[in-house]
């Protein structure tokens, strides 16, 4: 296992990194581990395995689409109620070591007017790459795989990547529409603390004006947006938004106030949560001086006459492997689908990935704090538990909290969403409402017959469902219906025929079950 030069650590201690022995080991934890979540809330698989390798990372589109990246340079369009389809690898991305890679993906905000996806990855120039593709095809059709990625314009061709680790990889476009970016200090300690250095990063850049003529790369000072904290005289310094960090590999962005929470992978002491007030850019979070609320002293005195920030929470390691993924600071709609209540608005939620807990943090008299547990929590600190492995975590526009497994067979899109007010009502509707389903058995070289309908048009979903609950097969997705009558082959999402045994077919309506129905397959 490769270990950094500075101190030795070796790399499944610094990201998400693992490697093959650790991937066994954690494959059974996560099958082991159940996910326990306060009262009242659930988690829904929305994009089902397989991948052909391991998904590190999803931007959402505004029609309820997401693309979905892999770490060999895959990405993957996920229409609504469909198997994901893969439609661009990436050419000529290094993904040898283990947090190199395809790691960052965004969608631009004015999407499809500016029909732009913009991806961050390790080259094999042995730089780092932020590269803009552009889309084409069905750019507004929820239900359709049809967009292809082309005429790609390199931004950025010289971020460093030197070493094979600590590259941090995060996305996110603010309110105002510049792009963060997040580098690590790849290996370079004393480079965080270098104002002229992209090392131990978060860059803030204005692409309004991107693509360029050609293949890029523009300009650099076309790329500088008003309101940066450093002036210059350098222009790298003139992008840099914050620094001072080891390897912050996911942050979020406050929707309405652009205010930043970072995850800042820690060394061999402290994980840390930093957080970047829109109003008061320019902080420095003092690695590697500091991890967390400790001193460091790995890496001389590099930058000790700089002033640093402390983070508005911090973990000790009782063991390790530990990486923070910094969540949503969540916003609160009442007429998005799956909103939490109204009392989660303005909190901050953090993952351990490893140890697989979610912590829920509130602001009291301008301090963060663990916030109060509610009913059914698993314990005082966790919101909640058994949720390890996830390599990104962001609020969806539909109020829920999205989260991507990446290691182990039943990696895939997740969401955490309340479940539906038992006093809110059933849906009404007249008619034959039980789900008939016929033959059961179903044999090879068979399809069945599904059958339902209502009174009236109503919101419905239709899944297949193994005896653990996993969806296996969506047949259709939120789709305005009165009736349907399908033939289904018996196949899962990858066109693979089921095996033997029993499934569920469900029909719900935005989380509300109509009816359901058992069917036995024979091979």
């Amino acid at each position: 296992m490769l270990k950094t030069p500075a101190a030795g650590r070796t790399l499944l201690h610094s990201g998400f990194a693992l490697s093959a022995t650790l991937l066994a080991l954690f494959g059974a934890f996560s099958t082991a581990a159940q996910a326990a979540l306060p009262t009242g809330f659930q988690r829904t698989l929305v994009v089902a395995y397989p991948f052909a390798g391991d998904p590190v990372g999803f931007a959402p589109l505004p029609d309820g689409r997401f693309f979905i990246i892999d770490r060999t340079g895959i990405v993957r369009i996920c229409p609504v109620g469909a198997p994901a389809v893969a439609i661009l690898t990436i050419p000529n991305v290094q993904f040898a070591g283990n947090e190199q890679g395809l790691l960052g993906v965004a969608v631009d905000p004015d999407w499809p007017t500016r029909p732009y996806v913009y991806f961050y990855y390790n080259h094999t120039s042995f730089f780092c790459y932020f590269t803009m593709y552009t889309a084409t095809g069905d750019l507004t059709t929820p239900s359709s795989p049809n967009v292809s990625l082309g005429s790609p314009f390199h931004v950025l061709t010289d971020l460093p990547d030197a070493n094979n680790f600590h590259q941090a990889g995060t996305l996110r476009f603010a309110p105002d529409g510049t792009l963060l970016l997040s580098l690590g200090d790849d290996g370079n300690p004393c480079g965080a603390q270098d104002i002229n250095l992209y090392n131990g990063k978060l860059l803030r850049l204005d692409i309004s004006l991107m693509p360029e003529g050609g293949p890029g790369p523009p300009p650099r000072e076309d790329l500088i947006p008003s309101g940066n904290p450093f002036p210059g005289p350098g222009i790298t310094q003139q992008l840099v938004y914050a620094w001072g960090m080891r390897n912050p590999f996911r942050f979020t962005i406050d929707p309405q106030t652009g205010d930043v929470v970072i995850g800042d992978v820690g060394f061999n002491a402290q994980e840390e949560v930093d957080f970047l007030p829109a109003a008061g850019p320019g902080l420095n979070y003092g690695w590697p001086q500091r991890e967390g609320l400790a001193e460091q002293t790995c890496c001389g005195t590099c930058g000790i006459q700089n002033q640093f920030t402390d983070p508005i929470y911090a973990y000790v390691h009782d063991a390790l492997p530990k990486a923070v993924i910094a969540g949503p600071l969540y916003r609160h709609d009442g007429s998005a689908v799956h909103a939490f209540p109204a009392s989660y608005d303005g909190s901050i939620f953090v993952e351990e990935f490893y140890d697989g807990w979610i912590r829920r943090f509130v602001n009291t008299g301008g301090v963060w704090q663990i916030a109060p547990p509610v009913a059914g929590q698993p314990d005082a600190t966790n919101w909640a538990t058994g949720l390890g492995l996830h390599s990104d975590f962001q609020q969806g526009a539909d109020g829920g909290l999205y989260m991507l497994k990446s290691f182990g067979g039943d990696r895939g899109l997740y969401r955490i969403e309340p479940v539906p007010a038992l006093d809110a009502g059933p849906i009404e509707v007249a008619g034959t409402t039980r789900l008939l389903v016929e033959p059961s058995p179903l044999r090879s070289g068979e399809s069945a017959r599904i059958r339902w309908s209502a009174g009236r048009d109503v919101p419905v979903s239709l899944a297949v469902q193994d005896v653990s609950g996993r969806v296996v097969r969506m047949l259709l997705g939120r789709e305005m219906r009165t009736a349907f009558d399908l033939t289904w082959d018996g196949r899962a999402a990858n066109g693979k025929a089921l095996a033997s045994g029993i499934y569920f077919l469900r029909v719900e309506s935005d989380g509300a079950l109509l009816s359901s129905a058992k069917m036995v397959i024979l091979r």
